[in-house]
Order: C-alpha cells, then sequence, then structure tokens
C-alpha cells in the first residue's frame, strides 16, 4: 500500500490538474466512505429478510455510519431485557469492530444478573469458539480483520462488493442466534 500512496503522490505533483484531482478526491473520502457503509447496511438488511434475521436493525449504520459505538443489532421478545445480538464499533471508531451479546447498561435497575451473563458467556464460548467479556458484553468476539476495518482499503472494497461482508456477518449472527435459540435459552430456564 505504501507503494501505491508514493505512486499517487508522484502524480499528483506532475501537475496543477493533477494536484487538484487528488485533492478533490481526499475531500470526498470520508462521504464516499459513510456512503459504502450507508449502501452496504441497506443490502444487508435485504439479506436478511428471508433469514431468521429479518427483523435486524441496520439503522446505526445507516443513521451513523462512521459513529462512535455505530452498527446493527437483532433481539427477540422471548430473550431476556437487555440482551441483544450486536456488531458495534468500538472506542477506536469504525477501525475496531466486536459481536456478540450486548447485555446494556450494567448501571441500569432492571440489568441483566451475573449468573445470567455468565451462563451465556458459558454456553457460546462452548457453541461459538473462545470470547471475551465486559460490563456491556455477556460475550463477544472481534471481527476478523477482513472485516473489521472501515477505514482499510480492503475492507472498504469489500464494502463496496457487499457479497462477502454480507455472507460473514450473516454466518456470524446466525450462529449465534441459533446458539442462543437452541442451547442458551434452555439453559436460562
Amino acid at each position: 500500500m505504501e507503494y501505491i500512496s508514493e505512486e499517487i503522490i508522484k502524480h499528483a505533483k506532475l501537475n496543477r490538474q493533477n494536484m487538484e484531482a487528488a485533492l478533490q478526491v481526499g475531500l470526498v473520502f470520508g462521504e464516499l466512505r459513510e456512503t459504502l457503509i450507508r449502501d452496504f447496511a441497506n443490502y444487508f438488511k435485504e439479506c436478511c429478510a428471508e433469514t431468521s434475521l429479518s427483523t435486524i436493525d441496520v439503522s446505526g449504520w445507516r443513521d451513523r455510519p462512521t459513529g462512535t459505538w455505530t452498527g446493527m443489532s437483532y433481539k427477540e421478545d422471548n430473550w431476556l431485557p437487555h440482551c441483544m445480538i450486536k456488531v458495534e464499533a468500538q472506542i477506536g471508531g469504525i477501525k475496531q469492530f466486536i459481536f456478540g451479546i450486548h447485555t446494556g447498561d450494567p448501571n441500569a435497575r432492571d440489568h441483566i444478573d451475573e449468573s445470567h451473563k455468565e451462563k451465556i458467556y458459558e454456553t457460546l464460548n462452548n457453541e461459538c469458539g473462545q470470547g471475551k467479556q465486559d460490563d456491556y458484553w455477556a460475550w463477544y468476539q472481534v471481527v476478523d480483520d477482513n472485516y473489521r476495518n472501515f477505514n482499510n482499503f480492503d475492507t472498504l472494497i469489500k464494502l463496496y462488493d457487499k457479497s462477502k461482508m454480507a455472507e460473514y456477518y450473516l454466518e456470524k449472527l446466525s450462529g449465534l442466534k441459533d446458539a442462543i435459540e437452541k442451547k442458551l435459552l434452555l439453559a436460562l430456564e
């Protein structure tokens, strides 16, 4: 990538017209990235329409595509309060996404109790692979390198192409939903 950057800069410096074009492209990068994220969110929502994730909420990516904590979520009425499947950007912004079971604000009066949180963690580690846990997440994993950094050239191309990224997220989120419904709900009864 460094070589490509050097070549672009070299080409831009050849004349004023090239420099103006390069600067214009640089100035619209943020808007272009937001468009790619919104387009992917709409595409992913359509992909989910015929699956068990048909009610997925992609409004985070549609309404605040580059905001902190942006992403998408899915919840069923029969799940524990505050428990939902989420894909969410972390403190670093749109360059670090995680997915898992978000349990909401730990200071909320009706927050999930620790025994349920531990059961979620244990069950999903067995069903979906080793995850992590913190105050807001009962279980989560970091999104694979190829799909987690929306500032990365290769990831942006995947957003543009849509299908491979949609397949990745459908697989991860469907797997979580299946584990919740087939194993976790029984374990929490």
